[in-house]
């Protein structure tokens, strides 16, 4: 079989951003999107390697529509993005999607000193901080 002209190799790049604060007023899409178990397994599947909506549909075993349907809504809440494009066999062009931030930070009260991680980096676990806590 011929070799395709097209470039098949899909990016490994990192998210743009180390680090999102959204305040809880502005969380309404970024939770929304999350409610639902399979967004939260694609965001999973993205926290290991960027992919295509094919990939991440065969990784997950769903469909390419559920697939697409979803990285819409992820990408609508500002917590994911196309970083790169490649092409199918076929030559048909397939956008490639990581996250948009390592981590995010859901700040639910005014006061800065009470957040919750959302992504946390791959060393961390989902933390919660208060300033009404004792040390």
């Amino acid at each position: 079989m011929a070799k395709s002209i097209y470039p098949t190799s899909k990016s490994n790049a990192e998210p743009t951003q180390k680090s999102k604060s959204v305040s809880f007023g502005n969380a309404g899409a970024m939770l929304e999107a999350l409610s639902c178990d399979t967004s939260r397994r694609v965001v999973e599947a993205l926290q290991q390697t960027s992919d295509t909506p094919s990939g991440l549909a065969e990784k997950l075993d769903i469909s390419i529509q559920v697939a697409t349907y979803h990285l819409t809504q992820l990408q609508e809440a500002g917590l994911i993005e196309v970083i790169d494009t490649c092409y199918s066999a076929r030559g048909r062009e397939m956008q490639i999607y990581t996250l948009a931030a390592k981590e995010v930070v859901l700040n639910i009260f005014h006061s800065s000193n009470t957040t919750v991680t959302i992504f946390p980096s791959e060393s961390e676990s989902v933390s919660h901080r208060s300033s009404t806590e004792a040390d």
